[in-house]
């Protein structure tokens, strides 16, 4: 009987040792934890003022991890690691996983001894400000070490992460320098943004900054040329940047409050004239830079590259994934090893007035075969059927006009109608939905409610915009826009009826896919 008992005791312990060692670890979010996580950092070190691959004299450069739980708040230790050749990795334990969500990094120099030049305090990545706030402009290597790289990563795992700068680089010089010649000390204060947080983006505060230039020689290039924060949110530096002369010659010049524009990873060149007071902002991308980024609001030009201004703009994207069951299969051969990126709409519509579609009934044009995705398919068929009637000259005058340039373009097209329809879902309430599109976008002023923009009439009425869809009874589909006492109510599919009506009109406004 105790000898039944011994071996029972011990199959209950077996079994119960069994268990423990095989118990699983789960992270607060359900997931099950293995192994440690490594994650591997690419900490860029291009120093804009040389365009060299080098640590600034007297500094190194580390690369700090700070992980948060799934609220964003905080989780142990900030982790701190040399970075060697640009590279650097992080490894977060199990038990460590168990809390966390997600993790934050930033790269930046840090002086080799004592901490008096060192430019950032970075105690938490969600509120990164200023460690000093007085610079001496002749101090190359403190200039330099303001370049600083950051990045993140929400959702932990095995990973790379690539660093980018959160700046813009701003660089201020006059027209006619010799003015000040006889100046021999330049100050320049301003209220810098700070408080920067790397999970949103966004700053939260400022910091008054001075920098000082006590050798200062009017005629040596850039008078100043600072890392700038440029948070998601701002589009323009919102506070006054003021330079002071002296020393044979004084003078205070002013940078009016939202001058500036900024754009992280772009450098921002400005002129001016001193004496006037005007200042002629041009805007230049670095080699080391990016140029800017793609999305849903941007001006792109005929070689497919992003502008800033609509002057220099053929379209405007609207959308940045495929639409419907759109594939690079239905484009000419030349697009179809590419991926779909988005698409664009012309700058304008190919004439401020609706244009006849007909000037007879139209009784022969065939439905448009159901796998017809894009306008490239569609164009020509329609245009055909249509015959040389105004709709027809017009627009192919339009597009004669503003011809792409680029091998990721297609050529412009009448969107299908799923791709009008989906345009016009960003600005207008369709099928009971309201419009899709952000507020600054349904604000973009190429798509004001008014005549010579999205209309055609003084007090705004309700017109059609053309597709290069046939519907199934033989009739141009297209969307109506609908107005009610001059105030917009929706938008609908809708035919016009060209087979049964006589001198039927339309807007168009022309399509463009974009690959990558």
């Amino acid at each position: 009987m105790k000898k039944n008992l011994f071996y029972s005791l011990m199959a209950l312990f077996v079994v119960l040792f069994a268990s423990c060692g095989q118990e699983e670890i789960v992270s607060d979010n359900g997931t099950e934890i293995n192994a440690p996580v490594t994650i591997s950092v690419q900490a860029p070190v291009n120093n804009v003022f040389s365009r060299a691959v080098t640590i600034p004299d007297g500094y190194t450069m580390q690369c700090i991890m700070q992980l948060l739980n799934a609220d964003g708040n905080k989780i142990g230790d900030q982790v701190t690691k040399p970075v060697t050749d640009g590279k650097v990795s992080f490894t977060i334990s199990v038990d460590e996983q168990k809390e966390v969500s997600k993790a934050l990094f930033w790269a930046e120099y840090v002086p080799e001894s004592g901490a008096a030049n060192k430019v950032y305090n970075t105690a938490d990545l969600r509120v990164v400000g200023y460690n000093t706030a007085s610079f001496d402009l002749t101090n190359d290597a403190l200039m330099a070490a303001s370049d600083a790289f950051c990045g993140k990563l929400e959702t932990i795992g095995n990973a790379s992460v690539t660093l980018k700068r959160p700046f813009a680089n701003v660089s201020v010089k006059p027209k006619n320098p010799e003015v000040a010649a006889v100046a021999n000390k330049l100050e320049i204060k301003y209220n810098a943004l700070s408080g920067y947080d790397i999970l949103e983006g966004k700053c939260s505060a400022t910091t008054p900054v001075t920098y000082t230039n006590a050798s200062f020689a009017s005629a040596d290039g850039n008078w100043f040329a600072n890392f700038f924060f440029a948070p998601s949110n701002v589009s323009k530096f919102t506070e006054e940047i003021t330079m002071a002369l002296s020393g044979g010659y004084s003078k205070e010049i002013k940078i009016p409050a939202n001058t500036l524009p900024l754009d992280a990873n772009m450098q921002i060149m400005a002129k001016f004239e001193i004496g006037d007071g005007n200042f002629d902002i041009e805007v230049g991308v670095d080699p080391d830079y990016e140029a800017l980024e793609m999305k849903v609001g941007s001006y792109i030009n005929a070689e497919g590259k992003v502008v800033r201004d609509a002057a220099d703009a053929v379209g405007i994207v609207f959308k940045m994934e495929a639409i419907g069951s759109d594939v690079p299969a239905n484009y000419p051969v030349a697009l179809q090893g590419k991926t779909i990126a988005g698409y664009a709409v012309a700058i304008e519509n190919v004439a401020t007035a609706r244009q006849t579609l007909n000037t007879e009934l139209l009784t022969t044009l065939a439905e448009t075969a159901a796998g017809m995705t894009n306008g490239t398919q569609t164009t020509d068929v329609l245009l055909t059927g249509l015959g040389d009637v105004a709709f027809k000259t017009t627009y192919e005058k339009w597009v004669g006009e503003h011809a792409p340039d680029s091998e990721n373009l297609s050529a412009w097209y009448i969107p299908t109608l799923s791709q009008l329809s989906a345009f016009m879902g960003t600005l207008f309430t369709m099928k009971e939905i309201p419009a899709t599109g952000s507020e600054d976008f349904r604000n973009m002023s190429e798509f004001e409610f008014v005549n010579g923009k999205m209309f055609d009439r003084e007090t705004i009425a309700t017109v059609n915009y053309a597709s290069s869809t046939i519907n199934n009874q033989g009739n141009v589909s297209g969307v109506r826009i609908n107005v009610a006492d001059g105030v917009v109510t929706n938008a609908q599919e809708a035919g016009i009826s060209v087979k049964t009506a006589l001198n039927q009109q339309a807007l168009c406004r022309p399509m463009i896919t974009i690959f990558k």
